[in-house]
């Protein structure tokens, strides 16, 4: 109890103070937006902008990854903090001693994105990889306290997939042991997400998805923490989702939703909150995934969602029927992905769209790459430990220098957290599309394309300067070209509409 009350006073002490994060309303998360992008656009970020950020990284019901690059320009912005992230960092104990300045509203957000985000920039992971080293020599100061605990997060968010000496932790939480309390509920949760689910594995008739179900089964991912809760719960900023669906989608029409591989339900909550008057299945057949999905429904209070173990090949058009089916990164793990792309249309009700995420080969080059140059007991190997996978990436890491173009790996967030890598480089069924392979698969299927959807609507501005004719951006023999030219342009996946 001593512990767990020294704990709470030092992170009540460092944010809960913040009376800020209890009013927080859309409205305000806008207009801190707009803020932040005109300091972008002009790259004149202040601390009143580090203060800005520090109020949206406490609000609970955002989608906190998504302002990442915001927080990491602004923290650039302070001159001792920027040398973590370009590897300049000395580790002294002036340097050291600045990062545990609470006061500075700079350090607050440093910590703030140690805590609450997950790193994705290599030179700051090895700068902490090296404060690491450095706090383990020094004798027990309690300014360094709260760096101790949030680099500690930090390690834990990437899956402990840092290369640093397991023992400097061990040497660090023993030096700051009635600080490191919080971490036993990760550990806890981390155990309870990766059940034993062979026993549900009859569910599945294929030989591909047996194996994928091991697969994620032990191996959940992405672990998604947030939601866009609070936008998507206002009906004003909701209706700003809305523009990226097809224009022939009718969004007051639909009463039913299927999310097919929902994983760990961070898309299953989207709908579920973009849509709450219909009613939304999210299936998958990883009961850890489930688990976690179910979870995230409850933090998010989405009532009008359910979940359910099945094969997406076992639903069948007479048990039920959707208005809307979305199957994002899921059919590309299957053996035969036509076939469970005709089982997903065969769902729709009359007239209804289909959502698909789809690997671009263009944009997986680099890991195909990656997978050639790995020593031959580590390629395609889904069930390496979590030491292997240190050292296979590791590896990775330090033949950047000499494989032209690896280091593009560092653009897939998945470089940074354990679950994510093995999903990246070890998944052990996957496959990958163009523009026509898309469209020959959709002739096949009987269905037509309505577009794809894009977080960053630069690529579709870049793509309209090319292709001025193609208003509607639905020409995928266009697109094929477009992408030759730009092949990371769809570097997560190919997200698009049909019916």
């Amino acid at each position: 109890m001593a512990r767990q009350l020294l704990r709470s006073s030092l992170t009540t002490q460092l944010f809960l103070q913040d009376e800020s994060r209890s009013f927080l309303s859309a409205s305000d998360v806008e207009s801190i937006v707009l803020s932040l992008r005109s300091a972008d656009a002009t790259n004149s970020y202040s601390d009143y902008h580090a203060a800005q950020l520090i109020r949206l990284l406490l609000c609970d019901e955002i989608d906190l990854q998504l302002y990442s690059v915001m927080v990491k320009k602004c923290l650039c912005s302070s001159s001792v903090v920027c040398k973590l992230f370009v590897g300049t960092f000395e580790c002294s104990e002036g340097e050291l001693s600045f990062l545990g300045d609470l006061s500075n509203a700079y350090v607050k957000l440093l910590h703030l994105y140690l805590l609450k985000l997950l790193n994705t920039d290599l030179r700051f992971e090895e700068s902490c990889v090296s404060i690491v080293g450095s706090l383990v020599s020094l004798e027990f100061h309690s300014e360094y306290s709260q760096l101790c605990v949030s680099l500690f997060s930090q390690f834990f968010k990437s899956g402990c997939l840092w290369c640093v000496s397991l023992e400097d932790f061990a040497d660090l939480r023993a030096k700051y042991e009635s600080l490191f309390v919080f971490d036993e509920s990760y550990i806890c949760w981390a155990r309870e997400s990766r059940v034993d689910c062979s026993q549900n594995d009859t569910l599945s008739k294929l030989r591909d998805e047996i194996t994928i179900s091991h697969f994620y089964s032990h191996n959940p991912y992405p672990l998604w923490k947030q939601v866009d809760a609070l936008m998507l719960k206002d009906p004003h900023f909701r209706d700003r989702f809305l523009p990226s669906l097809p224009n022939a989608f009718d969004s007051a029409s639909v009463e039913s939703i299927l999310v097919a591989g929902c994983g760990a339900g961070q898309e299953a909550v989207f709908y579920s909150l973009l849509f709450p008057g219909s009613t939304v299945v999210a299936i998958d057949l990883s009961a850890a995934s489930l688990l976690h999905a179910k979870r995230l429904a409850d933090k998010y209070n989405a009532s009008n969602l359910s979940f359910r173990q099945v094969d997406l090949l076992e639903l069948t058009s007479e048990q039920s029927s959707f208005d809307l089916v979305v199957s994002s990164g899921v059919l590309h793990h299957l053996e035969i992905p036509l076939q469970g792309l005709k089982a997903l249309s065969d769902l729709r009700s009359s007239g209804g769209f289909l959502k698909i995420g789809l690997y671009s080969a263009a944009a997986r080059s680099v890991v195909e790459q990656a997978r050639s140059i790995l020593p031959r007991s580590f390629r395609r190997n889904p069930w390496l430990s979590s030491a292997e996978l240190v050292q296979a990436r590791r590896f990775l890491v330090e033949s950047f220098s000499s494989a032209p173009g690896l280091s593009n790996l560092l653009l897939f967030e998945d470089f940074f957290e354990i679950n994510a890598f093995r999903d990246l480089l070890f998944n052990p069924c996957e496959h990958t599309y163009d523009p026509c392979s898309i469209a020959a698969m959709l002739k096949e299927c009987g269905l037509e394309f309505d577009g794809f959807q894009f977080q960053n609507i630069a690529v579709l501005n870049t793509y309209w300067k090319l292709f001025p004719h193609d208003v509607t951006g639905k020409d995928l023999v266009n697109w094929q070209a477009f992408e030759q030219l730009f092949p990371r342009a769809f570097i997560g996946m190919y997200n698009f509409w049909c019916h």
